[in-house]
């Protein structure tokens, strides 16, 4: 999905300010606090996730303490939920959250 947004971001608007994946600045299953600075996404309005559930329930609280409103597409967390929410309201940003994006016919 990724990689999908990647190519039509262009198309809709939308400049890439940068992308983490598995070869970015990792930490075991989470991004490294390194790679999500405030600094380096100041230009940010918004941060898509598209990751693995370890992945993004590690990099939460990096996330929200960006400041940034949220687009979640990753699944597999719902057990965590509560915590999920909790660490949005608490950061004060506003997540889109969704299992599917697709838009069907």
């Amino acid at each position: 999905m990724g990689k999908l947004v990647e190519e039509l971001a262009p198309r809709y608007g939308m400049t890439l300010t940068g992308i983490l994946d598995s070869r970015s600045n990792m930490s075991g299953s989470a991004i490294s606090g390194s790679a999500l600075t405030s600094e380096r996404w100041s230009g940010v309005d918004v941060i898509i996730d598209f990751s693995l559930a370890d992945a993004f329930l590690a990099n939460l609280p990096h996330l929200v303490s960006l400041q940034k409103n949220l687009v979640i597409g990753t699944t597999g967390w719902k057990a965590r939920e509560a915590d999920v929410r909790r660490a949005i309201a608490d950061a004060n940003v506003v997540a889109v959250v969704a299992a599917n994006f697709s838009v069907g016919e």
